[in-house]
């Protein structure tokens, strides 16, 4: 449970996100030195003292909505500058944001379940309560095109996919990970050979399974089954 705490700090957004900059020509690979991983909230839960765990520091919430970290009762910002790419100096800050819409597209398309599942827990952790998240799936429409052939170079194989179909419908969920795909071009083949393909592949997530699941971390608004004739969109609210 997420403390809730006022310090009487309020720093609205002014302008909104800067304008795309203009694309240029790319002509050198650059790998950042500099990037930081931010800790989960839950960093200390268990890995203290018994007598110590109560003292544990924690994330605590404003009432303006943003998340900080708290240390023998006192909060502290985070250090530095967060999420300010593309936005105006004057709504720079130092707490973290937390986002009024999130979208994402082909994303829960290719997860396996546990991981998906806690990719939901950390949306629902970054956006403000109201907010509202567009995700797509890989539903119906996508799980019949595997199976009748119309994806031959993709796995599942029309023949997995069609065997999988009333398992599929029963459960809601099915993933099948690439594994030793081989894409039969060797541009692609040596940039997916680093990838972890256990743990990407072909997620179907019919709208059953949406409703069972997705619906103990958010409010289901709508799902619109493959407007684009391909994906499923799931437009849920955080609570």
């Amino acid at each position: 449970m997420v403390s809730v705490i006022k310090l009487g700090i309020k720093r609205p957004v002014t302008r909104g996100l800067l304008p795309d900059p203009e694309p240029r020509e790319v002509k050198y690979t650059f790998i950042s030195v500099d990037d930081h991983l931010l800790e989960p909230p839950h960093t200390f839960e268990g890995r203290l003292p018994r007598k110590l765990q109560e003292r544990a520091p924690k994330v605590v919430e404003t009432e303006e909505g943003h998340q900080v970290w708290q240390f023998e009762g006192q909060p502290y910002f985070q250090v530095g500058f967060m999420c300010t790419a593309g936005r105006p100096r004057e709504d720079w800050r130092v707490e973290p944001s937390r986002f009024d819409a999130v979208y994402a597209y082909s994303v829960f398309s290719h997860l396996p379940e546990a991981l998906h599942l806690a990719w939901l827990e950390e949306l629902r952790r970054i956006v403000k309560p109201g907010a509202v998240v567009v995700l797509t799936t890989m539903g119906r429409n996508c799980l019949e095109e595997f199976a009748d052939g119309r994806r031959p170079n993709d796995i599942p194989s029309a023949e997995q996919a069609a065997a999988d179909l009333e398992e599929c419908e029963r459960a809601g969920f099915r993933y099948y990970p690439y594994g030793e795909l081989k894409w039969g071009e060797p541009g692609n083949d040596e940039f997916f050979g680093s990838w972890d393909l256990e743990h990407y592949g072909s997620t179907f997530i019919l709208p059953s399974y949406v409703r069972q699941r997705w619906t103990d971390l958010f409010d289901l608004v709508a799902i619109h089954e493959a407007p684009d004739q391909w994906q499923d969109y799931v437009i849920l609210k955080r609570r």
